[in-house]
């Protein structure tokens, strides 16, 4: 078992490990009322949890969401709090979050706005969830102009990334996941690509150890970026915002494509645009672009989209929270493992990359 401290407001912990229900029953066990939200595919394990000898006579209510980015609307915010307020739920009371990055995304938007914030334990149970959305307190729901946009900075109480989860989950799930840690390899840490690249053939094993190192590596990047600009405010570096590499043209394509995407999928594509943008702009070398491709390739993600056009797409990025003044930004490398924010691009640079993932 692996513990990451994130530090901030409150410090909290990222537990990962195998075989950690005893964990999630210990924190149970340390508050008076338990509301669980989670998702359809863990429901079993929710009933079992619930139903273990140690909760006997403990007040645990659970709710399950829709499904994937179904459970991140309005509806869904309204019944979860809607289910608080019949449970009664007070301040000194526990929310817990189980499910993929889209159950934890709202789980944590209902307790940063229940009572103006209650303590939420994150249980992650995919790989994306478990490297991006459970960590980094940013939570939210989606609207109809894009992804994410509705939501508070509220960081969870702790974070249970339980690995014998993914056992259950899809090549293409677990793809999606290594998407985001191989973003962390090429803003911050370079031994993540070189373990991408010569385990490739592995990484699908959700026992392989290598595999349980690169969730550790990501989660560490991630929680070194929070740290030094926990609000994303920072002005004079791109700071936290780096972790939102490739997910300026990712999340356009989420929301064109009605999110029928997995989010993995979508931002491998917005990286390599934001490469091929680098590339114009001489930040990268042609070896480095390919580089790109090369990691996406292996993990057999997409590094092409031919769904929308580029102005289409524009329309949707404008909305996009790292753009200012109606001015597209983007996180770009200049050379890697140096992200850096780039704006009011010429629409030629944008043309130009946009020919490389639409080809």
């Amino acid at each position: 078992m692996k513990e990451i401290i994130v530090s901030g407001v409150n410090d909290y912990s990222v537990v990962v490990g195998t075989n950690l229900r005893t964990l999630l029953i210990e924190q149970i066990l340390e508050h008076h009322k338990v509301v669980i939200f989670y998702a359809p595919a863990i429901k079993d394990y929710v009933i079992e949890l619930v139903a273990s000898t140690e909760l006997a006579n403990h007040q645990v209510f659970t709710l399950q969401l829709e499904d994937s980015e179904d459970a991140k609307s309005f509806e869904q915010f309204k019944l979860c709090h809607d289910f608080l307020g019949n449970q009664g739920l007070s301040r000194s009371d526990l929310i817990i979050g189980i499910g993929g990055g889209a159950t934890t995304d709202i789980v944590g938007f209902v307790a940063g706005t229940w009572l103006r914030g209650v303590r939420v334990i994150q249980a992650p149970t995919t790989l994306l969830g478990m490297v991006d959305a459970a960590v980094g307190g940013k939570t939210g729901i989606n609207s109809s102009f894009g992804k994410n946009l509705i939501g508070v900075f509220h960081d969870p109480h702790k974070v249970i990334c339980d690995l014998n989860f993914l056992v259950s989950q899809s090549n293409q799930d677990l793809a999606s996941g290594m998407a985001e840690i191989i973003k962390c390899g090429l803003i911050s840490d370079k031994s993540i690509i070189s373990t991408v690249l010569k385990d490739r053939s592995r990484l699908f094993e959700p026992n392989h150890p290598n595999l349980v190192n690169l969730v550790i590596s990501a989660i560490q990047v991630k929680a070194k970026f929070v740290e030094m600009d926990r609000l994303e405010e920072s002005s004079d570096s791109v700071g936290r915002a780096a972790l939102n590499y490739g997910h300026t043209l990712g999340h356009a394509i989420e929301n064109v494509e009605n999110y029928s995407w997995r989010h993995g999928d979508a931002i491998a594509v917005g990286m390599v645009f934001a490469a091929a943008m680098a590339l114009e702009l001489k930040f990268l070398t042609h070896e480095e672009f390919n580089l790109h491709l090369e990691l996406f390739e292996s993990m057999f993600l997409p590094v092409v989209y031919k769904g929308a056009t580029l102005d289409n797409l524009i329309k949707v990025m404008l909305n996009d929270k790292k753009s200012r003044s109606g001015t597209l930004r983007f996180v770009l490398l200049e050379g890697l493992q140096n992200p850096v924010f780039v704006e009011d691009l010429d629409r030629e640079i944008l043309e130009k990359a946009f020919v490389r993932i639409a080809k």
